[in-house]
């Protein structure tokens, strides 16, 4: 039989969206509680749910429903718990289109139910919480799961438990993500009188303790138990009957219970979804949250979904509104990223760094319009490219070899000129071939990083002109220099796993990036490039400074920057995270104006410190480009054309970057 959908409705405030009460009777009926009842088939190929109970206490069975995806486990898993203000509901709050998502992207889904407030505390409460994690470590593999790769994810109460477990659990899960969620529990939006219960009709304290009962309970009837949560909140008495404690009188008490004060550095990476007009549990607890995240220095991230309340992803148009959609694919691919198998969705053909076929056919388009004073400045650079490649010309820096591929490719991508097809091949099969760049232990340092960045963009972008046996070459040595290069990363040259603020780390890592992204589906080690690379740029723009400022300098913030814009783009277009609009990047142009102050020739900066020097080894001009056009800002705009300027001809280094 096919599993239900929850019925939801609007409260009598159109303001306030709540799950509704009714129907919740019925899915019960429909799940069952017994160990062992089969239940739909999730999507085709994936194994039916079925329901087994993970923790008795006093004879009451705590049920779980267990989903595994198609195919060979054992299955990373998604720990789902539900929502109800501790109250209320049950694990069939659950919609399927939420969870085949999850299933669609390789991850088992197994949905808890609790035992409820107020006839079970708090206290007793996490203890239900932490015998489901107990119990997936221990009897996880029997079902198919692998109990180390574990996201716990939860919705409203069930983003507070979710958090809590982030705290609690002992392995800690590899991701959290809470939807609507909260991480203090005795603040005066539950301790104090709530304005918005205050309008609905007065619920007695007889209306309340008819709604609940005394014996413990895991699936409670919204339609009557939502009266006693309205008490609560009327009256700022939630923390006091759910939680046993009387914030007033014992502050204390609530220090374990409030994940905002229990926020360490080793927390597991965090995902936060809220909608700016959740009337029932304010947007600010997000907020609050992912301050102390950025104070410890923790990976997470906050959505914010603007002019969405509570609930958003069940009332309304739910998932099939785009924005929420966005904001759900947005967490499938936090927890995928995090615990795998699929982590990120690295789409087939090619291109697709940076660039692909619609936006080379948008870009054409505009070098005429838009984009035409660009175009020109960059088609004044390419006589010097092509003689450069060409051996015609010096070639005064060893790592502008690896930088010229894309330069050159990106000009047969926009003009479809054969001549230029065949210089940029030709410098690209130079790489490819030419065995002394990488025996250099000298520049290991530096060099491999433009090399392996340059093949992986020219792979990328001249695949469908290259014959097979010039992939073949390409592909073969790109992986082999993308191995010896995770291997510098993780285990040859320690100091580049935890440089996070280090412009050397920053290209080194970031092209090893590319080339998994290109070599996806082809060479089966680069999804372990990718997850090594994804946790040191998780790190790395967790800790960046707020203000868009380097450590290191206005010169090495040129060179380093280049490469978080570029991961930060890879990213968000095929890696499921979206770091262009944090607020290191979004603030990064006013330092480089900061930098420009009080005026700045072609030669030097007039602001520097550290030992960046005063000149720098690239323009900055293809910085601001991209941040005008990530962030709309004029201001950017207006810089970039004035850092060009300083330039009688071209553009300088990295031209493309700006256009593409």
């Amino acid at each position: 039989m096919p599993v239900p959908r929850p019925v939801h409705r609007t409260l009598e405030r159109p303001h306030r969206l709540l799950p509704s009460p009714a129907g919740r009777t019925v899915a019960r009926a429909l799940l069952g509680v017994v160990a062992g009842i089969l239940i739909a088939p999730a999507l085709p190929g994936a194994e039916p749910g079925r329901t087994v109970a993970y923790r008795t206490v006093g004879g009451l069975a705590l049920p779980a429903d267990v989903y595994v995806p198609p195919g060979r486990g054992p299955f990373p898993v998604v720990l789902w718990i539900h929502g109800g203000a501790l109250v209320f509901g049950d694990r069939g709050m659950l919609p399927a289109d939420e969870r085949d998502r999850y299933l669609h992207a390789g991850l088992a889904v197994v949905a808890i139910d609790y035992r409820l407030a107020p006839e079970t505390k708090l206290a007793g409460i996490l203890e239900d919480l932490a015998a489901a994690h107990a119990w997936l470590q221990r009897d996880g593999p029997s079902l198919g799961l692998d109990p180390a790769r574990l996201a716990v994810v939860g919705h409203s109460a069930g983003g507070y438990l979710a958090l809590m477990a982030g705290v609690r659990f002992r392995p800690r899960p590899q991701a959290i993500v809470s939807f609507y969620g909260y991480g203090d529990i005795d603040g005066p939006w539950y301790s104090r009188p709530d304005p918005g219960y205050l309008r609905d009709p007065a619920v007695s304290p007889e209306e309340a303790a008819r709604a609940v009962g005394r014996e413990p309970l895991a699936q409670g009837d919204e339609t009557r138990r939502f009266a006693y949560y309205r008490y609560t909140r009327q009256l700022g008495l939630w923390p006091q009957l759910v939680a046993g404690h009387d914030p007033d009188r014992e502050p204390h008490a609530f220090d374990p219970l409030c994940p905002v004060r229990n926020v360490t550095p080793d927390f597991p990476p965090t995902l936060l979804l809220h909608g700016d007009r959740d009337a029932d549990v304010p947007y600010e607890r997000s907020v609050e949250m992912a301050r102390a995240f950025r104070a410890a220095g923790v990976p997470h991230e906050l959505v914010t979904l603007p002019g969405l309340g509570h609930v958003f992803d069940l009332e309304g148009a739910g998932l099939a509104d785009p924005a929420v959609g966005r904001a759900f694919d947005r967490a499938v691919a936090f927890v995928a990223r995090r615990v795998g198998p699929r982590a990120p969705a690295v789409r087939d053909g090619h291109p697709r760094l940076l660039l692909d076929t619609a936006r080379v056919a948008e870009l054409r388009e505009h070098l005429d319009t838009t984009h035409r004073f660009l175009w020109e400045r960059y088609l004044q650079d390419l006589p010097r490219m092509v003689a450069v490649s060409k051996r015609e010309a010096p070639l005064e820096d060893v790592r502008y070899d690896g930088d010229l591929v894309p330069e050159l490719a990106f000009a047969w991508l926009m003009t479809g000129r054969r001549d230029l097809l065949d210089v940029a091949k030709a410098q690209l099969l130079r790489l490819a071939t030419d065995e002394a760049w990488s025996s250099d232990e000298d520049l290991a340092y530096l060099v491999p990083g433009h090399y392996i960045l340059g093949m992986a963009l020219g792979y990328d972008w001249l695949y469908e002109a290259l014959a097979p046996a010039e992939r073949a070459t390409v592909a073969g040595r790109l992986g082999r220099e993308a191995g010896a290069q995770f291997g510098r990363i993780t285990r040859e040259r320690a100091w580049w796993r935890n440089q996070y603020f280090q412009n050397h780390s920053h290209s080194n890592t970031a092209a090893l990036a590319f080339a998994a992204a290109a070599l996806w589906g082809e060479d089966e080690r680069a999804p372990e490039w990718e997850r090594a690379t994804a946790r040191f740029f998780e790190q790395t723009f967790a800790v960046l400074p707020a203000d868009g400022s380097s450590l290191e300098g206005y010169a090495y913030a040129g060179y380093g920057g280049e490469y978080l814009l570029l991961y930060a783009l890879l990213a968000r277009d095929l890696l499921g995270e979206d770091y262009t609009d944090g607020p290191s990047v979004r603030h990064f142009r006013e330092y480089l104006l900061h930098g420009l102050l009080p005026r700045r020739t072609a030669d030097e900066w007039a602001m520097t410190f550290g030992d960046a020097p005063r000149r720098g080894w690239t323009s900055t001009a293809q910085h601001l480009f991209t941040l005008a056009r990530l962030h709309r800002d004029a201001a950017a705009q207006w810089m970039a054309g004035e850092a060009v300027g300083l330039r009688p001809t071209g553009l300088g280094r990295r031209v493309n970057a700006p256009l593409s």
